[in-house]
């Protein structure tokens, strides 16, 4: 896993956007958002040192009161590019790291709602992330089994049940990896490689 990480970040894809991809924002909870709301209140000296980022503005995310989407920023780097506000574009570390939302520590993974109207774990296709490209087979299949593990954790079950919104819409490029069942009693998961 710390390979991974470490990996990721040499990489320097993530987080940075292209016009026509500006509607994959991260998502965040209004508990995620106040959570790191407070972290900034705590490091109020270090954030005035820090680019904006620590201050980022989040707007209502389609009809929903609890799930929000982080406003983009225009790169400092390449001016074809937005990032996220928490993204350090020379360091490439995330402000919030410790902090971060689920749907980015689910990413290269989303929640979607599959054609059938069904809410699906899936991954978007390997040849999308440079890292995942290079990965052996078998690693990338415990990547695919970490991922379904995660969903056993009774903190991510109740964010998924009390945030439907945080399901994207269907993806063409993706895979599907596993099928989920959100109701009040339980987060059933058919596995599906």
């Amino acid at each position: 896993m710390d390979s991974e990480k470490h990996a990721c970040q040499k990489c320097r894809g993530c987080c940075k956007f292209e016009e026509d991809e500006l509607y994959f924002a991260p998502l965040f909870t209004k508990a995620e958002v106040e959570k790191i709301k407070a972290k900034v209140s705590c490091n109020a000296s270090s954030a005035k040192k820090a680019k904006p980022s620590l201050n980022a503005a989040f707007h209502l995310y389609k009809n929903s009161d609890k799930v929000f989407q982080v406003e983009l920023i225009k790169s400092e780097d390449d001016p074809k590019l937005w990032v996220c506000p928490f993204l350090d574009e020379k360091t490439h570390l995330c402000s919030i790291y410790s902090e971060r939302n689920l749907d980015c520590r689910l990413w290269p993974f989303i929640f979607m709602n599959s054609k059938k109207g069904e809410v699906v774990l899936a991954h978007f296709d390997r040849d999308m992330c440079p890292i995942w490209n290079e990965m052996k087979e078998e690693d990338f299949l415990k990547v695919k089994q970490r991922m379904v593990l995660m969903l056993e954790e009774e903190e991510i079950v109740q964010t998924l049940r009390e945030h439907p919104e945080l399901a994207w819409e269907y993806e063409q490029y993706t895979t599907v990896i596993s099928t989920h069942r959100i109701g009040k009693a339980s987060v059933a998961a058919v596995q599906t490689f």
